[in-house]
């Protein structure tokens, strides 16, 4: 009888252990429902942005779709050829050449302007008024 006391009591041990078990399993599997439910409106919104991206990105790709690339090629190609064209050391000489241009006509321009002899010119427009006011007069005009 003690085999058999034995043998029962390991019996009993392992069924308490199975329905620990199983125990176990179902709170793990009503954890796991209870964080899902929690969860179903995050995911959601979350597989509403995943399609406004997929929605974003298939416009561009599409209208991507309706370039004429050989026509961008040909076209920047032939802007490359343009520019491979010119002259850049002439063109900078001329640049340069041009602005010590500038540089002179407005020394000259200083020049001449320092050179007005402001009182006579002062003097010259107020006889100019004189001769012009009776003729103004005469046509009824006033001078301003």
């Amino acid at each position: 009888m003690d085999q058999t006391n034995v043998l029962l009591k390991k019996q009993n041990r392992l069924n308490r252990l199975i329905v620990l078990m199983l125990a176990v399993m179902v709170v793990a599997l009503v954890v796991t429902c209870v964080v899902v439910v929690q969860n179903v409106n995050q995911i959601s919104q979350t597989i509403v942005k995943v399609d406004r991206i997929v929605d974003d990105i298939a416009v561009p790709t599409a209208e991507l779709a309706e370039v004429d690339w050989n026509e961008i090629t040909v076209e920047l190609e032939t802007i490359t050829k343009e520019l491979s064209a010119v002259d850049w050391e002439k063109l900078s000489t001329d640049i340069g050449d041009t602005a010590l241009q500038a540089q002179e006509s407005l020394r000259v321009a200083g020049e001449a302007v320092d050179a007005l002899d402001i009182k006579t010119l002062n003097e010259a427009i107020s006889d100019l008024k004189t001769i012009i006011e009776p003729l103004a007069k005469l046509f009824g005009k006033t001078p301003g």
